[in-house]
């Protein structure tokens, strides 16, 4: 009986790579909201009277979603880290589920207490994130049914 290849991307994913992924995700998101809300225009282009201080306070608005960037970062990247390092489909499938009403949850309570569909616009990043940077750990073996071959650790 011929072992089924493992392509190495499909390796149970690093501390790094999560970490990667949460600091990408939450980049990408910050920086969609800036200019889908106007955030970036009140925040940085009405306070500015000229180029350094449109660079200053956009060296402001940078720092400003970094902390905020930093701090989903470290409390998400644990359970992330741990659901996908889940053997069984299912449980990991079921795992990431709740890790998106767990985000959903605390990022409407840490930081969009007053619109709550900004959760939900965090979630679908949350999603397409997880596609691009672990589409073989989110549906491994779950297209035909096969187990999961054993992964060494990297």
């Amino acid at each position: 009986m011929k072992q089924p290849q493992v392509m190495s991307s499909a390796r149970r994913p690093s501390l790094l790579r999560v970490a990667c992924f949460l600091l990408a995700k939450y980049y990408a998101f910050f920086i969609v909201l800036a200019f889908i809300g106007d955030r970036f225009k009140s925040s940085v282009v009405d306070n500015s009277d000229g180029v350094n201080d449109a660079i200053k306070n956009t060296t402001a608005y940078f720092l400003y979603i970094s902390f905020a960037v930093v701090l989903f970062t470290l409390i998400l990247i644990g359970p992330f880290y741990g659901a996908l390092r889940i053997r069984p489909v299912g449980i990991r499938v079921l795992s990431v589920g709740v890790l998106f009403a767990v985000e959903y949850a605390t990022y409407t309570w840490l930081a969009s207490t007053t619109d709550l569909v900004l959760g939900i616009y965090n979630g679908l990043a949350t999603f397409v994130f997880l596609v691009l940077f672990f589409p073989p750990r989110l549906n491994a073996g779950v297209a035909n049914g096969e187990p999961i071959p054993d992964y060494k650790d990297a």
